[in-house]
């Protein structure tokens, strides 16, 4: 696999943790069309930098899917995402549960850089998804 194939793989596969799609889900081709264009415009951002508290990726692809708006976490945004993403009614008010839990934590953006707010938000929502049990990610087939 050619660098740049595998990074954009790499990519598609880390972010999917932020867009939760499940394997029994509802997804719908909007979403997932709006995501894979997420990853393919944030493809070559920077990723987490541990040291600075960083993931440019991360607040990149908040920032494109509507999840971050001017800075702010847009946990709305995120709770219709969620309701495109599965049928079950349960596995809809975690994934929400999550987002606002982690939006919380992030709690006021102002002065903080879309870089640690990516962080931040990610760190949050990687541990919280383990932590509650939401399925793991899978796109839709083409």
């Amino acid at each position: 696999m050619r660098p740049t194939a595998y990074y954009l793989f790499a990519s598609y596969a880390a972010l999917l943790v932020c867009v939760h799609f499940a394997s029994v889900s509802a997804i719908t081709p909007e979403l997932d069309k709006r995501a894979k264009a997420a990853v393919a415009k944030c493809a070559d951002v920077p990723r987490t930098d541990e040291a600075k508290k960083e993931d440019c990726h991360a607040g990149c692809f908040m920032s494109a899917m509507g999840y971050m708006t001017n800075g702010e976490i847009n946990v709305k945004n995120m709770e219709e995402a969620n309701k495109q993403k599965w049928d079950d009614q349960e596995i809809i008010k975690k994934g929400i549960q999550v987002d606002t839990t982690c939006a919380k934590q992030v709690g006021d953006t102002k002065g903080k850089s879309e870089c640690t707010i990516g962080y931040e938000f990610s760190t949050c929502k990687k541990e919280l998804v383990k932590k509650v049990g939401l399925p793991p990610p899978t796109p839709l087939k083409e």
